[in-house]
Order: C-alpha cells, then sequence, then structure tokens
C-alpha cells in the first residue's frame, strides 16, 4: 500500500492501469480533503535552539574550511515567545562532499522536559554556521528542522509538514546553508560584478536581458561557469529547500562558505562580516541569474546548444517567475503549474510529500492528509490533479482532449490552466491571477461543482470614437490623463444614447470623483479599471455588457 510515485508517467498509461476512467480516483482521493490543516499555534511559536555562548572543549574538531569548530550547550524551547525573532534554517540533510560529516559536538537540552543533554543529530559544521550567523545578526533563537519537529509523533510531524512554509515566512532571518565554496578571487569578483547587474545593458533606470556590448561571449562563458558551480550546490536540488526559498521570499539570504584569503578588495560588511562566508540575498540572486540567462540566450544564437543547455538548467534551478513572465519566456501567465513542476523536478525523500510543498507554496486551503493517503494505493498524479482542482483553479475546459492525456500530470496541468486572462493590474499579474480561483470546490461524477455568479454577457457597445467630437478635459496631478478622461466621457455619452442611464450615471460619478485630484486605495483599483477601458476604446475593441 501507498501512493503510487507514478509523476514521469502519461495520464493516459495512469487510466488504463486502473479500470479506464481517472473519475473514480478523483472522487476517493477527495475524501482524504483537509481545510486550512495550519498549526498557527506552533508556527507563531515555534520551538527552538537558543543559543548560547561557545564553550570550548579538550577536543576540537575543524570544518572543510579549517574553521575550528567547539561544542556549544543549546537549549531546546518549546514555546518561543509570539514575535520573538529566530534563524529559520535550510540546509540539506544530507552532507555533500565539500563538507565534513561529524556530528554530535554540540549538545541540546530540553528545558520544557529538564532532560540531561544528548548530542545532536544535526552535522556540527550546519550548527556551527547557523550559530555565527545568528550572533552576526544579535538573535538568540534558531529553528532547525531536525530538532525542531518531534517526528516520533506522527499526528505532530504531519501538522508539522502542513504547515513548515509558515516557519519561514514567519521568520526575518531565514538563511541557505550552501555547501560548494569559492575558493578563487577571480570568481569572488565574477559573483561580485554579476550581483550588481554590471553585465547587462540599462535602459532608464531598468536592467534589459541582453548583455553589454563590449562584453565577449567568452567573458559572459566565465560568468555562466560561476552560475552553474554556484547553483549546482546540493541546496538547489531539494524540493522541500524549493519550498523554505520560495515562501521566504525576499528575506532569504544565502551563505557561501569561502577561502579566508579571498575578499581582500571587496567591503567586509556587505558580504555579511562572517569570517569564511559570503552572504548573497537568494531573492536578488534569482533576479540577477534570470536576466543574464536570458540575455546570455539573446547572444549565443543556436550554435552554442551546451551552453544554451546549461543556461536553461541555471534557469530551472534558479529562474524568477515573474522576470521570466515579464521577458515572455514562460509560456502560460498562470503560477500553480510552473510550482508544481519545479517542485517535481526536485529530489524528495518521500514522494507523497510534493502534495504538502505544492500546497504551501501555491497557499492552497485545501490541502490533501498524506498520511492517509498513503494506506491507500492511489495514483500520486492523480492527487496532483485533485489537489489543483479541489483548490479552485480555473481549467480551460475546451482544450481538454485525448492528446492531452498522454503527457504526464505537469504538462497537462500547464496546457490546461487558465492563461489567455488579462489581469487588471500592472506589476503584479501573477500574483493576480494566482488568487482567481474558484470557492467552494466539490468534484462529482458529472465535473466541478461551485458556489459563485456567472454572468451574462448580452449588450455591445460599439467604441468606435471618430464620429463624436468631446470637449477637451482638465488635466489633473493624480488618476486619470486627459485623454483618459475625454474617452470615458464619450462612453458615457454612447451608454447614454443607447439607454444605459444608470451605467452612464455612475460612470459621470467616478469621473467628479476624479476630478477632486485625490487618491486613495478604491480609487487607484478604480483607476486601472478605467485604464483598461480606455485602451480597449483606443484600440477600437467592442465591449460588452454583463
Amino acid at each position: 500500500m501507498g501512493l503510487q510515485e507514478d509523476t514521469r508517467g502519461s495520464l493516459k498509461d495512469i487510466r488504463d492501469q486502473h479500470g479506464g476512467s481517472l473519475i473514480p480516483q478523483l472522487l476517493e482521493i477527495q475524501k482524504h480533503r483537509i481545510t486550512e490543516a495550519k498549526w498557527l499555534e506552533w508556527a507563531r511559536n515555534p520551538p527552538c535552539l537558543c543559543r548560547l555562548s561557545e564553550k570550548p572543549s579538550r577536543k576540537r574538531r575543524r570544518g572543510a574550511d579549517s574553521t575550528q569548530i567547539t561544542n556549544m550547550s543549546m537549549t531546546f524551547r518549546r514555546t518561543l515567545r509570539y514575535g520573538a525573532d529566530y534563524v529559520a534554517v535550510s540546509y540539506t540533510s544530507q552532507p555533500s562532499g565539500q563538507e565534513s560529516t561529524a556530528a554530535g559536538g554540540y549538545s541540546i537540552m530540553d528545558s520544557a522536559k529538564g532532560d540531561v543533554a544528548v548530542p545532536s543529530r544535526v552535522r556540527d559544521r550546519i550548527l556551527h554556521r547557523a550559530s555565527k550567523y545568528a550572533a552576526h545578526h544579535g538573535i538568540d533563537f534558531i529553528w532547525i528542522d531536525d530538532e525542531c519537529i518531534n517526528r516520533d509523533n506522527p499526528d505532530e510531524h504531519e501538522m508539522a509538514m502542513q504547515s513548515m512554509d509558515l516557519i519561514y515566512s514567519f521568520s526575518r532571518y531565514p538563511v541557505g546553508l550552501l555547501t560548494k565554496p569559492i575558493e578563487s578571487q577571480k570568481t569572488l569578483d565574477l559573483l561580485n560584478t554579476f550581483l550588481h547587474s554590471d553585465f547587462l545593458k540599462t535602459s532608464g533606470h531598468q536592467y534589459v536581458p541582453a548583455l553589454k556590448p563590449e562584453l565577449s561571449v567568452e567573458a559572459a562563458l566565465e560568468v555562466l561557469e560561476v552560475l552553474d558551480y554556484i547553483t549546482s550546490d546540493k541546496w538547489w536540488t531539494r524540493a522541500w529547500i524549493f519550498q523554505e526559498d520560495y515562501r521566504s521570499s525576499v528575506k532569504m539570504n544565502l551563505l557561501i562558505p569561502h577561502s579566508l584569503c579571498l575578499r581582500n578588495h571587496h567591503d567586509h560588511k556587505k558580504w555579511c562580516g562572517i569570517p569564511g562566508e559570503l552572504q548573497v540575498n537568494s531573492a536578488a540572486f534569482h533576479v540577477e541569474s534570470t536576466r543574464f540567462c536570458l540575455a546570455f540566450l539573446r547572444k549565443a544564437g543556436d550554435e552554442r546548444q551546451s551552453d544554451r543547455a546549461r543556461c536553461e538548467d541555471i534557469l530551472k534551478r534558479a529562474g524568477r517567475y515573474n522576470v521570466l513572465y515579464q521577458h515572455g519566456y514562460l509560456a502560460s501567465k498562470a503560477m500553480s503549474p510552473f510550482i508544481f513542476a519545479d517542485i517535481g523536478s526536485r529530489n524528495i525523500s518521500v514522494a507523497s510529500d510534493l502534495l504538502a510543498i505544492a500546497a504551501n507554496c501555491c497557499d492552497y486551503s485545501v490541502r490533501l492528509n498524506t498520511k492517509s493517503l498513503n494506506r491507500t494505493s492511489c495514483s500520486l498524479s492523480i492527487s496532483i490533479l485533485a489537489l489543483f482542482l479541489l483548490n479552485g483553479e480555473v481549467i480551460m475546459t475546451h482544450r481538454i482532449d485525448q492528446d492531452l492525456l498522454s503527457k504526464n500530470v505537469f504538462d497537462y496541468l500547464r496546457l490546461l490552466a487558465l492563461d489567455n486572462f488579462d489581469p487588471p493590474v500592472e506589476n503584479k499579474e501573477l500574483t493576480f491571477l494566482k488568487s482567481c480561483r474558484l470557492v467552494d470546490v466539490r468534484l462529482s461524477p458529472d465535473g466541478i461543482v461551485t458556489s459563485g455568479r456567472l454572468w451574462k454577457l448580452y449588450k455591445a457597445i460599439n467604441t468606435d470614437t471618430s464620429t463624436f467630437e468631446m470637449p477637451s478635459e482638465k488635466e489633473f496631478r493624480n488618476g486619470l490623463n486627459a485623454y483618459q478622461r475625454s474617452r470615458l466621457r464619450y462612453l458615457s455619452v454612447v451608454l447614454q444614447l443607447q439607454g444605459h442611464e444608470r451605467l452612464a450615471v455612475d460612470l459621470e460619478e467616478y469621473l467628479h470623483e476624479d476630478a477632486k485630484d485625490l487618491q486613495y486605495p478604491s480609487k487607484q483599483y478604480k483607476d486601472l479599471m478605467a485604464e483598461s477601458v480606455v485602451e480597449a476604446i483606443k484600440n477600437r475593441k467592442t465591449m460588452y455588457l454583463g
């Protein structure tokens, strides 16, 4: 028994293995739904390790970079005061070839139980680096999963797994511990220049995905090698770490070890101030890596296939969704399918954990109980599809055909998700689309059952302004410009002539509100909608009343 790990197979093969229909499995998996299974009290008051001063022991160890590691007593805190700062540590449970595997040099005491100190299961090098980072920022508490989750209690472990994203969201100091060291001054200098976008062209104050003309392909390849080296660290390959990085948002910092003899030409404080460590903001690294790789792909051409493949690999590991979308690299506007696929492409010890990770990253309110699902023989692929549908993700039903079933579940979601809707916002289209979901969803043999309102489009409005001469409008500092006000005034006249007096009056009231030259949140949202209407009039698009 247990969920069948079949995400590499086609949905057609999975369907054929389960009696020729996916519907019975979807209905069965639905029985394992749980709503808002978030352990908020646990996440707001997480058990943490309390950092105490290091005490030298008779026996001392040295890390991979020859940094001395001493014994430390750490107190296990069951209830951290809500609002207290803590460092949330993101690291790989399996050591890399570049770090020491020694563990047990740190002792842990449970302050709630008063137990004697026991050796920590976490590698000494991890606790040493996390402690140094916390000390540098003046933080006393450290959250690290192997010491702060009771894995011996199945119920507590399940709840912690469903809520772990909140630990990184609530922490003001999440940190990712990479293990591949920077060993040359040249690599360090290239990384420094790269993080300042000094290899990219600028347009006004904006960086565009184009390399500077004076940067040769050979020089660009050196930068690409640095990015490939950093993103080949094991940290980038783990599904749980993807969640930790994603949910930390712009707060996550990466610590990259380096030789102590480096950094002669760089500001010590800028790089973190911890000997042997470079601190790089993860979000900034994602953005700059994405911009550089897109610029490289444009310059390299089709003849450098191996270099292009390396670029694609870097984008898979460290691509930034909004930058990829902004520059037309994403084939779809819907983010959730890309999140599912990125999680599925990473390593994970327990395949069913993908369901909790995806729900956390997509901020789903409906979840699936993986503990009970693992007592069934259901398909993991169909469980992913069920999770996607139960959370109200909008699908393009006209695209459903037999050919789509030849895809795996990740490609199926990408091709089926809503992607032809233009959000009424300027800068956060992807975030807006993430909230465009059905509510109160239930799966039935006949399809998806939901609640809400249906709008019928029945009356066409001709937006051709060539037959109208409208008076000029006054320009105001806030809100709409004179041209936009003029076009909306024209629309008000058209609505009135066609018998839609109520709409015409409402539009005139909005224009009167705009003339007050004030700005506040609800007005800003109206302005965004008005700008979209004006753009439609400008392009002579037909509008419909609902």
